[in-house]
């Protein structure tokens, strides 16, 4: 049997499912007493219990560790331009209208409509997604990923991106891919290798959220709505280089960042409509 000097364990996070479980241990059994060493940007299954897969796997002995907001206190990284959009909000209004429909007391609801309805006006006179944008993508022929929930959603937001990113560039270089696609590493290799002076964008659902860096991505468009905070940095990471040749910019359209409360995790919000 070959020896090894160490085993390294990459998103060892994901040893706590069942598959990965079992892969691990397989290694363990073949390899007792080779040292192991871990690496992931985040130790906890937020989805799962809150466990800790470094307890778990190594008895909490962490070498190192950084957090993302440290990360760019420090230099390494850049901050990145972060865009909040109103475009989420209207399935919002719709829960606080049906909410205000069952308050039993009439005046009390009558104030709530009234506030709502000036709410609603109020954001139908906010820019749309097509301004917000032609706005803050400030360099026109860069490479985008836009991230997305399933593969209906990617089929109805593909036939937006010429009302959405028009202003920036008509002839603007589409690709999409996705894990159940025979054809996506061909898609992938074509939007890594297109250094053509278009805005390129690349539709992902399932893929690139961890384990894949991209080279010479200026930003982020995140249309997939997560709980997860390891989902949610993994994405946001895409954007993320030590090069500090730029300054990175994510547009989140679902509002993830309040729904997952990290507004302090390091990323600041420079921009809001």
């Amino acid at each position: 049997m070959q020896s090894f000097n160490h085993c390294i364990y990459d998103e060892y996070h994901r040893g706590g499912a069942l598959c990965w479980q079992i892969g691990m241990g397989r290694l363990r059994k073949m390899y007792p007493n080779v040292p192991m060493l871990g690496l992931s940007a985040t130790n906890i299954r937020y989805l799962d219990n809150q466990r800790n897969m470094a307890e778990e796997l190594f008895d909490n002995h962490i070498a190192s560790e950084m957090t993302l907001g440290e990360a760019i206190v420090l230099g390494i990284l850049n901050p990145p331009k972060y865009i909040l959009s109103i475009y989420s909000y209207q399935k919002n209004l719709e829960r606080y209208e049906q909410h205000i429909n069952s308050v039993k007391n009439k005046i009390v609801r009558n104030e709530a409509a009234a506030c709502l309805e000036t709410l609603r006006r109020a954001l139908e006179n906010a820019d749309g997604l097509d301004m917000i944008f032609n706005k803050h993508m400030t360099d026109r022929h860069v490479k985008y990923i836009v991230f997305m929930p399933n593969f209906e959603s990617m089929q109805e937001y593909m036939k937006l991106a010429d009302d959405w990113f028009g202003k920036i560039d008509k002839d603007m270089h589409i690709y999409y891919m996705y894990s159940d696609d025979l054809f996506s590493s061909k898609s992938f290799h074509d939007f890594k290798s297109d250094d053509s002076d278009y805005l390129r964008l690349l539709y992902c659902i399932d893929a690139l959220n961890e384990g894949v860096h991209v080279e010479n991505i200026f930003g982020m468009i995140l249309l997939r709505p997560t709980v997860s905070p390891i989902i949610y940095k993994q994405q946001i990471g895409r954007a993320l280089s030590a090069s500090k040749l730029r300054e990175p910019v994510i547009f989140d359209i679902v509002n993830n960042i309040e729904n997952l409360g990290v507004a302090n995790s390091g990323v600041k919000e420079n921009q809001q409509h």
